[in-house]
């Protein structure tokens, strides 16, 4: 299991402590209408009410491809927009340190 798929299902054992939780892996799957835990490349052309992106800017700053991935995530939200973060922000992005909740976990 990649470290993605262990990241994902420690979020949804978080999660489905308090609500029902469906993690979709394959774009052949169905989506309830619950909370959804979706990779970002599956969530392509798919609108939601609000979207949780975790640990999704530091370990993809030095990606070349790091802008697209988190404009990708921005995009799928409707309303509301949350990104959660195990690692300070890289320098460059310190002036969104107000809008980041950061996580020791």
């Amino acid at each position: 299991m990649e470290n993605n798929d262990e990241e994902a299902l420690a979020v949804k054992s978080c999660l489905q402590k308090d609500r029902e939780v469906q993690m979709i892996v394959s774009p052949d799957e169905k989506m309830e209408d619950r909370v959804i835990i979706i990779p970002l490349l599956l969530a392509k052309g798919l609108e939601f009410d609000a979207v949780i992106l975790f640990n999704c800017i530091y370990p993809n700053v030095e990606s070349a491809h790091f802008r697209r991935k988190v404009y990708l995530g921005c995009t799928r939200a409707l309303h509301e927009l949350y990104f959660i973060e195990r690692d300070v922000l890289p320098d460059s992005l310190q002036d969104c340190t107000p809008y980041v909740e950061v996580s020791c976990q």
